[in-house]
């Protein structure tokens, strides 16, 4: 009876006595410890994966869904850049200068200040069916300067009542151009010039090129103004009467004006500078290959060897 006892008793104390024959080891992991250690191992690599998934297509859709919209802007582009070209591209200093017409707002103002001379000097004035250059039909623009828009601003109207008027005493020649007169085709360039700069699809450093090519021509309009008043203060010299002025020219005055405007930037060089951006920005060097590159200068070079010989 106690024999069986005995063993019950050491029965229900074996579990205790093989626990401590096997003691838990310091930093050793429990199964459940391991097993929440993989589950957030492979949660995070999921999250992983699913981000990296999703960059991926985030990338293809670009190329894929954004590439016809870039295509179109680039057709576009090619389009008004080959319009700024035509504009520009291929022409010297006289043939641009013959573009904005810059000769011929000269000759408008040169001819009106020799006709106020005329009518100053000897009371002279142009036939009325006269189609005059500087007529409002023929320059519907006009540069004022600031200084004679404020004597207009300060104009005093008289109030006398029954005043008499007395004759005109002849008036002294203190000639100041007070405005130049703009040609139509000279307006019509420039607002051409003016609406492709205002396109968002060029590129700023073309657009840059353009603003310079329309200082210049600003510059070179403006120095009209330092021409007219250097050449009038001679004019009564000049053409000291009617006759003498009936043989006039203004060639002195447009050999002054041409001098003053070698001062201004060349509108060739900026032209050259638009020339050489749309070939870097388009690669057109690159695009030809090696081979391509030396057909084209043997094409170029044959017209000069057949000549020379």
């Amino acid at each position: 009876m106690r024999t069986i006892q005995q063993r019950k008793k050491h029965a229900v104390a074996a579990p205790a006595s093989i626990a401590a024959l096997h003691p838990r080891v310091p930093g050793e992991l429990s199964m459940n410890t391991v097993l929440a250690n993989a589950g957030g191992i492979i949660q995070g690599c999921f999250w992983i994966l699913t981000g990296t998934l999703a960059l991926l297509t985030y990338r293809h859709a670009r190329t894929t869904i954004f590439q016809p919209m870039r295509t179109e802007v680039f057709k576009r582009q090619i389009d008004e850049m080959t319009q700024v070209l035509a504009l520009f591209v291929g022409k010297g200093e006289v043939e641009l200068s013959q573009d904005f017409d810059i000769d011929g707002v000269f000759h408008a103002n040169a001819l009106a200040m020799y006709h106020r001379y005329a009518k100053t000097a000897f009371d002279a004035e142009p036939s009325e069916d006269a189609d005059l250059p500087y007529s409002p039909s023929n320059c519907p623009r006009s540069i004022v300067k600031p200084e004679f828009l404020k004597l207009a601003d300060e104009h005093i109207i008289s109030t006398t009542k029954g005043a008499t008027p007395k004759p005109a005493k002849s008036r002294q020649w203190d000639y100041k151009h007070a405005q130049i007169h703009l040609t139509k085709k000279h307006i019509d360039y420039i607002d051409s010039v003016r609406i492709r700069l205002a396109n968002p699809l060029l590129p700023s450093r073309l657009c840059t090129s353009m603003q310079s090519i329309l200082k210049i021509v600003d510059e070179s309009i403006s120095t009209i103004f330092d021409a007219m008043d250097w050449a009038a203060p001679q004019m009564p010299k000049k053409y000291p009467d009617f006759e003498t002025f009936n043989e006039a020219s203004y060639g002195w005055v447009r050999a002054e004006y041409i001098r003053r405007l070698r001062d201004i930037g060349s509108l060739e060089q900026e032209a050259n500078a638009i020339s050489t951006f749309v070939r870097d920005y388009f690669a057109t060097d690159r695009l030809l290959g090696k081979n391509d590159r030396q057909a084209v200068d043997r094409s170029e070079s044959t017209p000069q060897s057949s000549s020379s010989g």
